[in-house]
C-alpha cells in the first residue's frame, strides 16, 4: 500500500489524549496530486487544515507534531487516499477523525475531493467535491468545505452523494453497466460534477457530468450511459448530454484501465421537470434618474420554455397591463412607487407576482437624444454625465475602479455589435479568428491590428483616417496584420472609424444605469455570453439582449480594445478624459466567453500589452457624430 507524503494537522498532545479529547481529535492528510503539481495539492490541504483550526470544532493536529510522531513510528508516507490507509494513520496519530482527499485537473479546471473518515467505525461520514478555474477559486469556498466535512452524523455519506428525486411510478428499471471479470485490481471511478438532482427543462438542454478514474497504472477510457441507451466510449473525463427529456433518468459511468479492467459503475439519478416561470424588474432601480416625464419599466422573464406575456402595474395590480413585450410605460408621479410584475410562459403557467418598491426622479436633461440619425449598424450615443468606476461595496470590485464623475460633451456613434469576421474580411482579407463564422466577433487581433482596420475601413468609405504614424499627422498608420508594435497618433477631429475611449466605452455600456451590470445588480445569461453559458466558444453577435441604448455584447462574448493607455483614474470630476498621454498597456474592457461573472461588470477593466492577442479579445468601432 502507498501512503501519502506529509500530514497537516493543529493542537496535539499525542498518545495521552483523554476519551473526551479523542472524540474531537482530527488530522488532515496531505492530498494526492492528480495531474497537478504536488505543491498545489499541499496548498489545498493546508488551507483546509487552517479552516478546521479556525472553526474550532475539532482538536486539529499540526504538521510539526504529526511529522514528529510519524518519524518516531518510522512511517514513510507517499499517497494515502484509501480508507484502510486512513484508519492506520488515525491509529498511529491517536485521532478519531481523518480527512483525506485529492486535487485533480480535468479540462483545465481544478477539482478537489475530500472525505471525513471515522477511524473507529471505518466509515466515510461526510464528503465534499469542489471545482474552480483557479486555485484561488477553491480558497474562497474552503470555509464551506470545512463546515460540510465537519459532520458527525451516524449515516455515512458516499463520495459523490446524488440528490435522488422521488422516482416516477412508470420509470423503467435501468440495469447496471456490466463489469467483465477482472485480470487484476480493477480501477475506480467517481463523479466530480453533476447536474442538479431535480432540474427544469432549460437546464436539461445541456446536462454536464465530470468524472475521474483512479488506477495503479493508468485509465485508458471511460464508458457512460443514460438510462437504457447505447453506452458511449470516450477518452474525455466528461459527458455532455443535450436535450435530456422530461422524466426520471439514471446516468452511469465506468472507467477502464490499461489492462482492460472495468470499474464498478457509478450511478446518478436525476429528474427533469416543468417549472413555472420567474420574473424580475430590470429597471428602474432605486435612486435612478429617469429621462423625461414617463416611467419606463423593463421586465425580464425566465422559463424552461419561452415567455409568452408579461403583466405589469404601478401601485395597483388589478390595473395591470398585459402584453408580449417586457417594456412598459406609465404616467406616474416621481418619488416612491410600488411596481408589480408577472410572467406567463407558453404553456400558460404564471409566475408569482413580484413586488418591488423604487424611488426615482425625472430629469428632462438626462441623455438628450441626438438630433440626427446614426449610420446603419451604429447607435447614436448622446452627450451626458455619468459616474465612472464602481462603488466600494460592489461585489467583485477590483483595484483601479475608483468612482469619479465624467462628462462627455459631444455625442458619438458606436457600432451596435463587435466587429465581425465578415466585416474584417471585407476590409483586410482573411480573418485571424479561431472561430470563422461570418457573424461571430473577430478575435486574435492586437491593438495595432484594430487600429489598422479602422484606418482601412475609413479609407474604403472615403473618410479621413483617425490614426497616424507620426505626431504631425501626415502619414496614416498602416501595415499588414498581425502587427505587434509601433506608434499610433490619433487625430481627434477626423471623421473616420476609431476605437472608443475608455470613458466612451463605459458610458455606452452603462446606458444610463448605475448598477454592476447594465441590466441590474447580478449576472444574466440572457444579456451576456460568459464562462457559465457560452460553452467554451464565441457566439454570433446580437444573439443576446441589447442594453437600453441598443448595444449588444458589451459585457461578454469577446473583450474589447479601447484607444486609451491604461492608468489610474483621477479623483476629481473630469470632462472628456482620454487616458494617460503615454504608457505601456492599452485598455481592455468587457468580459468574454471565458470570463467569470465579476469580470463582466460595467466597471471591470484591464491593462494589456498592445501587441497581445488571443481568442477572447476583439473590438468595436466608433465615429465622431459632429
Amino acid at each position: 500500500m502507498r501512503w501519502s507524503a506529509t500530514v497537516c494537522v493543529a493542537t496535539m498532545i499525542a498518545a495521552s489524549a483523554t476519551a473526551g479529547d479523542l472524540e474531537r481529535r482530527l488530522a488532515v492528510l496531505h492530498f494526492k496530486a492528480n495531474l497537478v503539481k504536488p505543491e498545489e495539492a499541499d496548498i489545498i490541504s493546508e488551507r483546509l487544515r487552517s479552516e478546521f483550526v479556525n472553526q474550532r470544532n475539532f482538536v486539529v493536529v499540526d504538521r510539526k507534531n504529526m511529522e514528529t510522531i510519524l518519524k518516531e513510528q518510522q512511517v514513510q508516507l507517499i499517497d494515502c487516499t484509501e480508507t484502510e490507509c486512513a484508519i492506520q494513520m488515525g491509529e498511529i496519530l491517536n485521532v478519531r477523525w481523518i480527512v483525506l482527499g485529492s486535487l485533480s485537473q480535468v479540462e483545465g479546471d481544478y477539482f478537489m475531493t475530500a472525505e471525513l473518515v471515522d477511524v473507529q467505525t471505518a466509515q466515510v461520514r461526510c464528503s465534499v467535491n469542489r471545482m474552480g478555474q483557479r486555485l484561488k477559486d477553491l480558497f474562497k469556498i474552503m470555509p464551506d468545505a470545512a463546515r460540510e466535512l465537519g459532520c458527525t452524523s451516524e449515516k455515512p455519506v458516499p463520495i459523490a452523494p446524488p440528490i435522488v428525486p422521488q422516482a416516477e411510478p412508470d420509470r423503467p428499471y435501468v440495469a447496471p453497466l456490466p463489469v467483465p471479470t477482472a485480470t487484476g485490481a480493477p480501477p475506480t471511478v467517481r463523479l466530480l460534477e453533476t447536474p442538479k438532482g431535480v432540474m427544469n427543462v432549460k437546464d436539461a438542454r445541456l446536462a454536464t457530468f465530470v468524472f475521474l478514474g483512479n488506477d495503479e497504472r493508468c485509465i485508458e477510457e471511460y464508458r457512460y450511459q443514460l438510462d437504457d441507451g447505447e453506452p458511449v466510449v470516450t477518452k474525455r473525463a466528461r459527458a455532455e448530454l443535450a436535450e435530456v427529456p422530461r422524466g426520471s433518468h439514471v446516468f452511469q459511468v465506468q472507467a477502464k484501465d490499461c489492462d482492460g479492467n472495468y470499474s464498478e459503475p457509478h450511478r446518478f439519478e436525476f429528474r427533469v421537470i416543468d417549472a413555472p416561470p420567474s420574473v424580475r424588474i430590470v429597471s428602474p432601480v432605486s435612486g435612478e434618474r429617469v429621462r423625461g416625464t414617463t416611467l419606463t419599466v423593463l421586465l425580464e422573464g425566465t422559463d424552461d420554455g419561452a415567455i409568452a406575456h408579461y403583466r405589469c402595474a404601478v401601485n395597483d395590480p388589478q390595473a395591470a397591463v398585459e402584453q408580449a413585450a417586457g417594456t412598459f410605460s406609465f404616467e406616474v408621479a416621481e418619488g416612491r412607487q410600488r411596481i408589480y410584475a408577472q410572467a406567463i410562459d407558453d404553456g400558460g403557467s404564471e409566475s408569482e407576482w413580484l413586488q418591488q418598491e423604487v424611488e426615482f426622479v425625472y430629469d428632462d436633461g438626462l441623455a438628450a437624444p441626438i438630433p440626427f440619425e446614426a449610420p446603419e449598424g451604429f447607435v447614436a450615443v448622446p452627450a451626458g454625465t455619468f459616474t465612472m468606476g464602481s462603488p466600494p461595496m460592489e461585489a467583485g470590485r477590483d483595484g483601479g475602479e475608483a468612482s469619479h464623475e465624467v462628462t462627455l460633451p459631444a455625442p458619438f456613434f458606436m457600432q451596435a455589435t463587435e466587429v465581425t469576421v465578415a466585416q474584417w474580411e471585407a476590409v483586410l482579407g482573411k480573418s485571424p479568428s479561431r472561430w470563422r463564422g461570418p457573424n461571430r466577433p473577430v478575435e486574435q487581433v492586437t491593438w495595432f491590428d484594430a487600429v489598422i482596420y479602422c484606418n482601412r475601413r475609413s479609407q474604403q468609405e472615403g473618410l479621413k483616417p483617425c490614426y497616424y504614424a507620426d505626431k504631425a499627422l501626415t502619414s496614416a498608420f498602416g501595415g499588414n496584420p498581425p502587427v505587434e508594435s509601433g506608434e499610433a497618433w490619433w487625430d481627434q477631429s477626423a471623421p473616420g472609424y476609431r476605437l472608443p475611449t475608455e470613458a466612451e466605452w463605459e458610458y455606452a455600456c452603462r446606458a444610463g444605469t448605475t448598477t454592476a451590470y447594465p441590466w441590474g445588480a447580478s449576472m444574466s445569461g440572457k444579456h451576456c455570453w460568459f464562462t457559465d453559458n457560452a460553452g467554451s466558444h464565441t457566439h454570433e453577435v446580437a444573439t443576446t439582449t441589447a442594453n437600453a441604448w441598443g448595444l449588444f455584447d458589451m459585457n461578454g462574448n469577446v473583450a474589447e480594445w479601447c484607444g486609451d493607455w491604461y492608468g489610474e483614474y483621477p479623483s476629481e470630476a473630469v470632462s472628456n478624459p482620454l487616458g494617460p498621454p503615454q504608457g505601456t498597456l492599452r485598455v481592455q474592457r468587457g468580459g468574454s466567453w471565458r470570463t467569470r461573472a465579476d469580470a463582466c461588470r460595467s466597471a471591470s477593466r484591464l491593462g494589456i500589452v498592445p501587441g497581445f492577442q488571443n481568442d477572447r479579445l476583439g473590438f468595436r468601432v466608433v465615429r465622431n457624430a459632429r
